[in-house]
This record gives structure tokens, C-alpha cells and sequence, in this order.
């Protein structure tokens, strides 16, 4: 009987230990997200953040006969990076009672979106201020984002940024603020958008070594098994 030779054992031992310390130092790169999204986003005044006007709970909120409504929106099959509807807006200028004199006024606002899909998501909340602006001489009213918030949330192994858009009409461009003439109503639409910050959940880079490893020291065995049987 023949002495098998151990030699290319060795070799093929040395370029499995190279791969898999090649595998521990450079794991390899995830694929990127691709996840799109649906559910419910739906928008309150918040009556703790106003110094000013004293409101809360579900829109509209009223002075006199003019009005702002929020109205909720559904959102279906959203791409990340693909603008969507959060809120219409709704502003009805009329007259004002006494309670309000003209001025600054500052109202807090939450929108919460709850996602049907993907599935274990849950709520997620963008909090921001809108700023109400009213003017005796313009007879106006005036809407302004104060300050948009963003917050961040993930989707599987991925990392997204939910954005407060703005204001627009189609879509497209978008604007923080309109103005309301006497007797007029306008209407809105408030938009936010979702995108990837490009971040994954990490693999641990032993684990890819560790693979590498394992797969390599398994060709090995069969390798060696077949010249056994063949010797």
C-alpha cells in the first residue's frame, strides 16, 4: 500500500487558516435595505408644549370661526426615500373672538405613525411646532414649521431616518409656510420621508471567520476520506 502524501494536506490547511483570517479582518459588506412601508399616520395638538393658546387632543383647533384641521392619512407600499402624506392641513381664516389678540402664537404638534408592514415595527412619533402668525392689518394667517424633528428607528437589520418634509402641493416641492386672506380656506399637505442612514446590524467579524473555517476544514475531511478510500 502506498504512503499518502500529507503534503497538500498541509497546503490546503495553510490557505484555509489565510482565508479565514482574510474573513475575520474584512467581513463581508450586507446587501442593501429594500423595505418598503405602510400604515396609519395621525396627527394631534399637543396642549403641554403651548404657553400661549391652551389646546389639545384631536383637531380642529378653533378661534372664533376660524380654524386649523389636521386630517389623518394612510400611507401604502412607501419606497425609502419616497416622499409621503402625513397630514392634510386645513386652515379656514374667519373671524376671531376676544380671546385672541393678534400676535405670535406657538402650537406643538404630534404626528404618530403606526406601520402595518413590515410587521413589528410599531409607532413611530414626529414631534415638531407650527407657529401661528396673526396680523389685523393683512387680515392673515400665517403656518410656520418651528422646528421638525426627526427621529430614527429599524426596519430587520437596517437603520432608517424618518424626516419632516414640509408643506406641498404635489409632492415635489416643498415649503414651510402659507398665508390664509380673510374669508379664504386652504388646504395643505404635510410630508415626510424615510431614509436608509446606512447603517446594518453588524455580523461579528469571528463568526465570518469562523464560517470560513469550518466550510474549508469540511473539504478537507472529504478530501482526505476519498484518497483513504482510494489508497
Amino acid at each position: 500500500m502506498n504512503a499518502i502524501s500529507t503534503r497538500p494536506l498541509r497546503s490546503l490547511c495553510t490557505a484555509t487558516l489565510i482565508v479565514g483570517l482574510a474573513a475575520v479582518a474584512m467581513p463581508a459588506a450586507p446587501a442593501m435595505a429594500s423595505s418598503q412601508f405602510s400604515g396609519q399616520a395621525v396627527s394631534t395638538f399637543d396642549a403641554n408644549g403651548s404657553s400661549s393658546i391652551q389646546v389639545g387632543g384631536d383637531s380642529p383647533f378653533s378661534w372664533g370661526k376660524s380654524t386649523i384641521s389636521l386630517q389623518n392619512q394612510n400611507f401604502n407600499n412607501v419606497s425609502a426615500s419616497q416622499p409621503f402624506k402625513i397630514s392634510r392641513v386645513r386652515h379656514t381664516n374667519h373671524s376671531m373672538n376676544n380671546l385672541f389678540f393678534p400676535g405670535n402664537y406657538h402650537l406643538p404638534i404630534t404626528t404618530e405613525l403606526s406601520f402595518s408592514d413590515p410587521s413589528g415595527l410599531g409607532n413611530q412619533t414626529l414631534a415638531f411646532d407650527m407657529d401661528v402668525t396673526l396680523r389685523v392689518l393683512s387680515d392673515s394667517l400665517e403656518l410656520d414649521l418651528g422646528s421638525a424633528a426627526s427621529t430614527t428607528f429599524w426596519a430587520g437589520n437596517y437603520e432608517y431616518q424618518l424626516d419632516l418634509l414640509g408643506f406641498s402641493n404635489d409632492g415635489e416641492n416643498f415649503y414651510n409656510s402659507f398665508t390664509t386672506k380673510k374669508l379664504w380656506t386652504k388646504k395643505h399637505d404635510l410630508y415626510a420621508q424615510i431614509m436608509p442612514t446606512g447603517a446594518v446590524v453588524p455580523v461579528p467579524a469571528a463568526a465570518w471567520g469562523g464560517m470560513a473555517l469550518f466550510g474549508a476544514l469540511g473539504a478537507i475531511h472529504r478530501i482526505r476520506r476519498r484518497r483513504l478510500n482510494a489508497a
